[in-house]
């Protein structure tokens, strides 16, 4: 939910600021890490989003912009989601699905055993071929 967060923040039309996205794989391909490159005003920050570990990394001169300003309108939009009827179970159904969708298309490195959706988390069971 916050990685589609940042993703519509930097995406949106009334932003006067640049971001180049950069999606980072690793050797099997699967997409591990998200770097926003933000530049304004001839200052700039990155924030580097790692997918395997769920963290983020924010640095550069205007670092403190990010935490002060836009991280606070990130995290708003999320508070407006969930007011507005997003539940839980929701979240997890729309996960289980890219996740399968994802895997699914790496099939030639793994092969899926099940996926299970429960209330409160998503599992996946992956057996590995390679």
């Amino acid at each position: 939910m916050f990685k589609s967060a940042v993703d519509n923040f930097y995406q949106s039309a009334d932003m006067e600021i640049r971001c180049k996205q950069t999606m980072v794989h690793d050797k099997k391909q699967r997409h591990v890490e998200t770097k926003f490159k933000v530049n304004f005003d001839d200052q700039s920050y990155t924030l580097n989003m790692y997918h395997t570990t769920s963290s983020c990394l924010v640095n550069g001169k205007m670092a403190t912009c990010f935490c002060d300003e836009h991280l606070p309108t990130i995290m708003s939009s999320i508070e407006t989601e969930l007011k507005n009827g997003i539940t839980v179970q929701d979240i997890n159904q729309t996960s289980t699905g890219l996740l399968a969708e994802n895997i699914t298309s790496n099939a030639s490195h793994e092969e899926i055993t099940e996926v299970i959706g429960c209330d409160s988390e998503v599992q996946l069971r992956i057996t590995g071929t390679s």
